[in-house]
């Protein structure tokens, strides 16, 4: 058997062997960890490198990108501005053209009935003014033709009173009288009263009767001349 010394001492080897290794264990695991926390701190900064480095490309990516967009927004503002300029000055010139169409069009529609005006009314005064000079000229022949038979039928009238005067005071023979009232019935104007004359030539030859029995000639009775 063994005795409780060795018992001890074994106990006490156990224990310094137990320390010794957790020494060992213990400046392994500090190694380690100062190791694998410098690793940690290698790895880390080289991330924080590798990350500043992406987010610097990333930034100037993001820059250029910017830049880019921004030339590009800048060209197609530019060129949809251009564009609607060219559009705008287009459609304006075709408008003014259009205007310019209308106007002259209306110009020459408004020529054209103020011609057609002119001209209808020319003829219309044309045709009022001959036929005022139609009306005139049949006037005048009118009034003509009346004067002209007004002064014939007073010089019938008065060769009539005249001859009429004779008889009464039987200072004209009997065949002579009845030549000068059958010269005193106009042929053109006035149709020969037969009945007169008959009746004028019986008078002539009864030269007894009184004067107040005697009857009027044509040319002493009154009418009305227009």
């Amino acid at each position: 058997m063994v005795s409780f010394r060795e018992q001890m001492q074994r106990l006490a080897d156990s224990i310094v062997k137990t320390r010794n290794e957790r020494k060992a264990f213990l400046h392994k695991n500090q190694k380690e960890c100062t190791k694998s926390r410098k690793e940690s701190t290698e790895r880390r900064s080289q991330t924080k490198r590798e990350l500043a480095k992406q987010a610097t490309d990333l930034t100037k990516r993001l820059s250029d990108f910017h830049r880019n967009n921004q030339k590009s927004v800048a060209r197609s503002l530019r060129d949809t501005c251009l564009q609607r300029t060219r559009n705008a000055k287009a459609s304006r010139t075709a408008i003014q053209q259009e205007i310019a169409k209308n106007r002259r069009e209306i110009t020459r529609m408004l020529r054209q009935n103020n011609t057609d005006r002119k001209r209808v009314a020319r003829q219309q005064v044309r045709s009022s003014t001959m036929m005022i000079q139609a009306v005139r000229s049949q006037v005048q022949r009118i009034r003509t033709a009346t004067k002209r038979m007004t002064r014939s039928w007073s010089r019938d009238r008065n060769e009539a009173r005249q001859i009429w005067q004779r008889l009464q005071n039987g200072a004209v023979p009997k065949r002579a009288a009845g030549r000068q009232i059958a010269s005193f019935a106009p042929s053109a104007t006035l149709p020969i009263d037969t009945t007169t004359v008959t009746q004028s030539s019986s008078i002539a030859k009864t030269p007894n009767l009184p004067v107040s029995d005697l009857p009027l000639p044509p040319s002493l009775i009154p009418h009305s001349f227009s």
